[in-house]
């Protein structure tokens, strides 16, 4: 009976082991196929192929294959939202900031600044036997002197920098593109850095362009990318950085960060800077 009892609990487990593989597989070939999907979805829009935009069902067939609506936009869930974003969570990891002993240590960790400190005791040293108390420390002064200068200017900058670059990175912050998005069927306005793929964006004149994407429904929208062109249905194609500068509509977006024309265009200034970088295409980078 224990024999039999044995038997039957292993060969109870062994379907659960294969549904569970089979599983594993099926979540990555799928991932493998969205991803697939979303890198033609933004080619199509780089390339403004409307021919291969309309095989694949227009702005509908796109707002389907980034799970969106049109009408609602995204579902306004912060768990959604943060799993489309194409970048590391908002949240930033903030290096300690250095104190003033820590800074002047590192200043200080230099091997020209021990070379004049030694200069500077042997002179004083050696000085001050052969000339006596009164005169012979004027050598070894002067090299403290050139020390306290060669010390002081560098550790000014660096405090400087770790007190001011904080709060000018807040500021920056602060003053970021606000942009209107529809999620949850309601309007919001969120920062620029905070758009993802498959937002709904409200644009209006004066507005800039926050990512690529595809024109959904206006009225009179220009923009002035490609000398002032006209968005509609005919060319339904637009492109970050670009300032709306007539009418009013809504964009769905289809690349952010690096992903767009600008961001593209971008990386191939800084690779050509940078030869001998080494570049890993399944690499992920924080968009800008």
């Amino acid at each position: 009976m224990c024999e039999e009892n044995v038997e039957l609990t292993i060969i109870s487990t062994s379907p659960e082991v294969s549904l569970d593989v089979q599983s594993d597989g099926a979540d990555e070939s799928n991932k493998c196929n969205k991803e697939l999907q979303n890198a033609e979805i933004a080619r199509i829009v780089k390339a403004k192929d409307l021919n291969s935009l309309r095989e694949f069902g227009g702005v509908q067939g796109f707002a389907e294959a980034l799970d969106t609506d049109l009408e609602n936009g995204l579902a306004n869930d912060e768990d959604e939202i943060c799993c489309r974003c194409l970048t590391c969570p908002q949240s930033e990891t903030k290096p300690p900031q250095e104190g003033f002993f820590h800074i002047l240590w590192n200043v200080c960790n230099k091997y020209l600044i021990f070379l004049l400190l030694l200069c500077a005791v042997l002179s004083i040293v050696f000085e001050i036997l052969e000339e006596g108390l009164h005169t012979g420390w004027y050598d070894g002064a002067f090299i403290i002197c050139a020390i306290i200068v060669l010390v002081s200017v560098p550790m000014i900058r660096e405090y400087w920098y770790s007190w001011y670059q904080p709060r000018r990175k807040k500021l920056s912050k602060n003053r970021e593109i606000a942009v209107y998005v529809f999620r949850g069927g309601s309007q919001h306005q969120i920062s620029i850095s905070n758009v993802v793929s498959g937002d709904i964006i409200w644009l209006k004149k004066g507005d800039q362009i926050p990512a690529d994407g595809l024109f959904i429904s206006g009225e009179s929208l220009k923009s002035d990318d490609e000398l002032e062109s006209t968005i509609d249905d005919q060319n339904p194609f637009m492109f970050y950085g670009a300032k709306v500068i007539n009418g009013e509509g809504k964009m769905l977006v289809v690349s952010i960060g690096k992903d767009t024309v600008w961001g593209e265009m971008m990386s191939n200034v800084i690779n050509a800077s940078n030869p001998l970088q080494v570049h890993h295409p399944c690499h992920v980078v924080p968009s800008f």
